[in-house]
Order: structure tokens, then C-alpha cells, then sequence
């Protein structure tokens, strides 16, 4: 079957209301990111609860494939609402989707940054929708009262200014939104904020909704969320917000290569940390690159076994050493001299911006030759 026909039927301009219709597509097209989740919602809608549990688990890995993390995160839950995880599944697939390759989109980039328990919070309360070509999201003068993500479809932003408000020139006055970008200016939380902008819908299109209200609740308890909403929002009022995802997966990242020692937490409690050391590969306030020396805990199949584990991160210096505690986020492969080696990512805790910048500023003093990345 030609693969339009699945882009047909996620644009909306096919609508298939049989399952057993839907199901033969399914067969002919199986690797498709989209469709098995749309497979699933209409099974669940026809009280097929254990085979739309089947098909959302289907679309969770083909979505992984393709680094589209965030209708992954999305079916996956979708799949835990119908049957309950325990523990092991929870961990199984955060180390999984920690593993998976980020398509470079600004949704993706957010998922991926998020440690496990940011995003079981974050995705605990979400509202989905599925709206058809033409429809207004958004209209100017309304409360932004919502952070929203385009899981599919494709949306038209128009920007308007009024005399009374501060203009943003850097906002373009029309733009075309795709799946993994986000709109809604929620924050500062702190302020009552009025849309500029009306968004409507060019395509079928699936969103979903991030409440300010349980923003700003989550936040309290995960501090990074705050900060992943902040950059969001400085991401869209810049120019060529195309780069968007590059500048929230790097950020402030600086190329500095000192010695450090990793100190990974146990699975059990009571049993000896994981220890490794090696060399940072770059640095910013909110975490680092990491390339250990070559033993047997550092072996790739190894790492990946503890991706989602706490670490302490030591600087180790002449007359005293500095420790900040963070994440371990996961196990990459990097280039180095012409070579192809494993690295780790590290998250920083939420400890006060200024620890982490004394252990950013004393790093940068000790290393040998650092400069800022790309």
C-alpha cells in the first residue's frame, strides 16, 4: 500500500471509522510512527482496551525508531492508563527512550532532557486532542492559560502587536507550526499573559495540552521543569527559531577536558557505588559530557544498565576536591581524534545555580584549553 495513504489519514483527509478497515492498513504499512496510535484510540473508543494496549506498545517502538520521543512518551501512557506498569516496566522503558536517537526536534529535545521522574509528572495529567483543518485554536487577546506541543499536523501562526504592548520583533508575523514545536506563552508564571497570536489549524492536527496551572504545581517539586518552560519560551521570541532544538540541547556548552571521577548510586541499597573516571568532554551549568577511562564498569553495555541513577560528580583538585550531585542521563557515542568512543550525559541536580557555577568556573580554571563548542 502506498505510504500517502497513511499521510492521508493522519492529515485528516482520510477518516477510516473501521477497524477491521483500519487494521489492513495497519498490516500493509507496520513501521509507521503515527499509525498504530491512531489504530489504538479508535480501538479503545470501540472498548477494545487489550488490543489498543497492544497497538499503543506497538507505536511506542516504532516511534522510537524514528526519534519521535514525544508521541512515544504520549503512547506509552496512553498503554499504562489501560494496564497498570510496575516498576521494572517503568524503568525498562525510561532506559529505552533515554537510549533512543532524538529527532532534533524541540519536543523531542525537552522529552529526552527530562530525568524519569520529571517526566512521569509531567505526563501524569495531560490533555490530548485531536481538532480538524480550520479550527481556532487560538485567538488574540485570550488568557495563554496552556503550554502546547504538536504531536501531528501542521497549525498557521498568525503574530499581531497592539499599541499598548511591548512589540517582539523578533517574532515572525506568519508561521507555518509542525509536529514537535510548541506554542502558548505561559510563562513568567508569575504574570497574567494575553495571546498575540491566532493559530489555527492547517491539517488534522493532534495537541496536547500542558496546563500553566499544573506547570507551575509540578514545578514546585521538579525545578527544572521551570526552566525547561523558560527556555521554550526565549526559544520562540528569537530569530531563526528553526535552531531551536539545537539551542535547548546545548545551551551554554563550553569544551572542557579535566580530569573528573563519577560516582554512580547502587540499585541496591547498601551495596558499593559504581566509580569511574575519566575526562570531561564539555560543560555548562546544567550538566556534562563525560568520557570514562577504559574498565570494566565503563563498558558501554554496562552504563546503559544505569542510566537514570544518581551520580556525584568530584573534581578532584590539589588541597580539596568539589562534588555536585545529578543524573545520569545517558550513553552516547562521540568521535574523539578520529575515533568512535562512549560517553555519558550527566543532568545536574537542581542544587542553587551558584554551586553549580563555582563547579563550572573552578572546572573551566583547571582544564586544559576550553573553549566554547561549535
Amino acid at each position: 500500500m502506498n505510504q500517502s495513504i497513511a499521510d492521508h489519514i493522519l492529515d485528516g483527509a482520510i477518516v477510516v471509522e473501521s477497524a477491521d478497515a483500519f487494521e489492513s492498513i495497519v498490516k500493509q504499512i507496520p513501521d509507521h510512527p503515527h499509525l498504530h496510535r491512531i489504530y489504538a484510540d479508535l480501538l479503545g473508543a470501540k472498548n477494545k482496551a487489550e488490543a489498543a494496549a497492544c497497538h499503543y506498545a506497538l507505536a511506542v517502538e516504532a516511534c522510537l525508531a524514528e526519534g519521535k520521543l514525544l508521541p512515544a512518551m504520549l503512547s506509552k501512557a496512553r498503554q499504562w492508563m489501560i494496564a497498570r506498569p510496575s516498576r521494572a516496566d517503568l524503568r525498562a522503558f525510561h532506559r529505552k527512550l533515554d537510549a533512543a536517537e532524538s529527532d532534533g526536534t524541540p519536543a523531542s529535545e525537552v522529552v529526552k532532557g527530562l530525568s524519569p521522574a520529571e517526566r512521569m509528572a509531567l505526563f501524569a495529567r495531560v490533555e490530548l486532542l485531536c481538532l480538524p483543518p480550520g479550527t481556532e485554536i487560538r485567538k488574540p487577546g485570550e488568557p495563554e492559560n496552556a503550554l502546547w506541543a504538536v504531536v501531528a499536523g501542521r497549525l498557521k501562526e498568525s503574530n499581531y502587536e497592539t499599541v499598548d504592548q511591548k512589540p517582539r520583533n523578533a517574532r515572525e508575523p506568519v508561521r507555518i507550526l509542525k509536529e514537535g514545536e510548541f506554542f502558548g506563552d505561559v510563562y513568567p508564571f508569575s504574570s497574567d499573559i494575553l495571546s498575540r497570536s491566532c493559530i489555527e489549524a492547517v491539517t488534522r492536527v493532534e495537541l496536547v495540552s500542558f496546563s500553566r496551572r499544573r506547570l507551575i504545581q509540578i514545578s514546585r517539586k521538579h525545578p527544572n521543569l521551570e526552566q525547561v518552560v523558560l527556555a521554550l519560551c526565549r526559544v520562540r521570541f528569537r530569530p531563526g527559531s528553526a535552531h531551536a532544538a539545537a539551542e535547548l540541547r546545548q545551551g551554554e556548552r563550553y569544551e572542557i577536558p579535566v580530569r573528573m571521577r563519577l560516582e554512580i548510586a547502587p540499585c541496591v541499597l547498601g551495596e558499593a557505588p559504581l566509580v569511574i573516571t575519566g575526562r570531561s568532554r564539555d560543560l555548562s551549568l546544567s550538566g556534562l559530557s563525560f568520557i570514562p577511562e577504559s574498565s570494566p564498569a565503563a563498558h558501554p553495555a554496562e552504563l546503559k544498565k544505569v542510566v537514570g541513577r544518581k551520580v556525584k560528580v568530584t573534581l578532584p583538585l590539589n588541597d580539596f576536591s568539589l562534588t555536585v550531585g545529578g543524573r545520569l542521563a545517558r550513553v552516547f557515542q562521540v568521535s574523539q581524534n578520529g575515533r568512535k568512543t562512549t560517553a555519558v550525559g550527566v543532568r545536574f541536580s537542581e542544587i542553587p545555580l551558584s554551586l553549580r557555577g563555582a563547579f563550572f568556573s573552578i572546572a573551566g580554571n583547571h582544564a586544559n584549553g576550553a573553549g566554547p563548542l561549535g
